[in-house]
C-alpha cells in the first residue's frame, strides 16, 4: 500500500468517522479531523496524495458546508505553516496540529487525559496567548497521531501547547 493510500485508509476507516460527524472535506479528500463545536464545524482535510513530498493539508472552520476560514488559502504542501506534536501523559496521550497564520495559530487537538476523559477541539492563539477554545460537542472524527504525522512527513512543533 502506498503512503498516500495508507493515509487515506487510516482517515476513512477511523471508528469515529462511522459516527456520521459532519465535515468540510470533499469526497475526494481525506478527513483527518472533524467535529462540531456548536459555533461551527472544524475540519482538517488532506489531499489523497498527501505524503512527505506531495499533497496538502488544510484547516477549515465555519458553518457546515460554508467554511468561513480556510488556511492555508492555497492547497500546497504544508511546509512552513503547519506543525504537529504527539503528547504522552501518565494514563493517556494525545496529538495536535498547529496551523500558523501571521500572529494567529489554530491548534486542532485530540487527547485522552486520565481523570478528564477525551478532549478534542480547536484552540485559537494570538501572540502566544489562547484567546478561544472551542471544544467538540460530540466525539471527533480524528486520525491525528504519530502514524499519520510520519506518513505525511509533517514537521514537529517547537512551541508549547497544553490541551485545554
Amino acid at each position: 500500500m502506498t503512503t498516500a493510500r495508507a493515509i487515506l485508509h487510516a482517515a476513512t476507516c477511523w471508528p469515529a468517522i462511522a459516527l456520521g460527524v459532519g465535515s468540510h472535506c470533499s469526497s475526494h479528500e481525506a478527513r483527518i479531523f472533524s467535529c462540531d463545536t456548536g459555533k461551527g464545524v472544524v475540519s482538517v482535510c488532506a489531499s489523497q496524495d498527501l505524503s512527505a513530498r506531495n499533497g496538502y493539508l488544510q484547516y477549515r472552520f465555519g458553518p457546515l458546508g460554508q467554511p468561513s476560514l480556510m488556511f492555508p488559502e492555497i492547497t500546497a504542501r504544508p511546509e512552513k505553516d503547519v506543525r504537529v506534536m504527539t503528547l504522552t501523559f501518565a494514563g493517556g496521550g494525545g496529538a495536535y496540529v498547529r496551523f500558523r497564520r501571521s500572529q494567529y495559530a489554530y491548534v486542532v487537538y485530540d487527547a485522552l487525559i486520565k481523570g478528564s476523559g477525551v478532549r478534542a477541539g480547536v484552540a485559537v492563539i494570538h501572540a502566544g496567548k489562547t484567546i478561544a477554545n472551542l471544544s467538540c460537542r460530540n466525539p471527533a472524527a480524528s486520525s491525528l497521531g504519530p502514524d499519520f504525522f510520519a506518513a505525511a512527513g509533517l514537521v514537529t512543533d517547537d512551541d508549547d501547547f497544553e490541551i485545554p
